[in-house]
């Protein structure tokens, strides 16, 4: 989620400026990257809290 984020800031958002359809496109898709990692990680650690602890 880190690396969608430096990639967001550092390679996407300078382009705005100069071509503001791909940098919308990008910042959605990457948005949608990292909601799906916060979901899989949310699942992840209920699912090891529902675990019986052995």
């Amino acid at each position: 989620m880190c690396a969608i984020a430096v990639v967001d800031r550092y390679v996407i958002v300078p382009r705005c400026p100069t071509d503001p359809r791909f940098a919308r496109r990008a910042l959605m898709a990457g948005a949608a990257c990292e909601i799906a990692l916060g979901l899989f990680a949310f699942a992840l650690v209920a699912t090891f809290g529902l675990e019986d602890p052995s």
